[in-house]
């Protein structure tokens, strides 16, 4: 099972890559699955997603095919995914003018 994984902004530059392919050997694998597979390959982003815990930070979006998993019940963690996939991180967006 593969699955592409894009990143924008200090995550990009963590993995230096906007996106990677990710195998995973369960079927469906759950999202946190991924992410340790992410911290194995690219091992500066371990501060950025998950510090020292198994607790994906909050402050990130995650979409999958389009649909954001962040938001509503459930632990994003425990999110299936699916072969194929594609799996959207997003850090916090500010700025703007006042």
């Amino acid at each position: 099972m593969v699955v592409k994984v894009r990143f924008f902004s200090y995550l990009r530059e963590a993995v230096g890559s906007n996106v990677v392919s990710i195998s995973c050997p369960s079927y469906p694998c759950q999202f946190r699955e991924i992410i340790q597979h992410l911290v194995q390959k690219h091992p500066n982003l371990q501060p950025y997603l998950r510090p020292e815990t198994d607790v994906f930070r909050q402050e990130l979006h995650v979409l999958v095919n389009g649909q954001s998993v962040s938001e509503g019940s459930g632990d994003v963690l425990t999110h299936p995914i699916r072969d194929g996939d594609e799996i959207v991180i997003l850090p916090p967006i500010g700025g703007g003018s006042k």
